[in-house]
């Protein structure tokens, strides 16, 4: 699980479970209103979308929306898997060892970030175009 804001910095990183007790507990007891999926069950601080059978017109735009600001989670997985391709497929060691490799990631990918320059162009994100359509990149 990850948290990331909007400059696409992790600013929470617990490699483990897909979804675990822990990481609803982690955040709920934050301070901050979560964007979420599915997985996590509903609480004060946690949007996540409507279920597919209660769709009415509110529900679908608000699913849409929703779907369009987790985007920024969704683009920093693609940005680290990309430059970082030990992340395009299994990694082969200790299970131990593959949770380092991927926090250690995770915090080179902040340096990089925080210290700007050529790492990730702004190019490389998802923007939207005159209409307020979503261009995927």
């Amino acid at each position: 699980m990850a948290i990331v804001n909007s400059n696409y910095e992790f600013t929470y990183v617990d490699v483990g479970q897909i979804t675990s007790p822990k990481n609803e507990v982690t955040v709920k007891n934050m301070n901050f209103v979560f964007l979420t999926d599915e997985a996590f069950s509903m609480s004060e601080n946690i949007l996540k979308p409507y279920s597919q059978r209660e769709l009415n017109y509110e529900k679908r735009i608000f699913n849409y929306r929703l779907s369009r600001a987790r985007n920024c989670v969704e683009n920093e997985f693609g940005l680290i898997a990309a430059r970082f391709r030990v992340l395009q497929s299994a990694i082969h060691l200790a299970p131990q060892k593959a949770t380092y490799i991927v926090l250690a990631i995770c915090v080179l990918h902040n340096f990089l970030r925080k210290r700007g320059g050529s790492y990730i162009s702004s190019s490389t994100f998802d923007r939207e175009d005159k209409n307020h359509d979503l261009l995927y990149l």
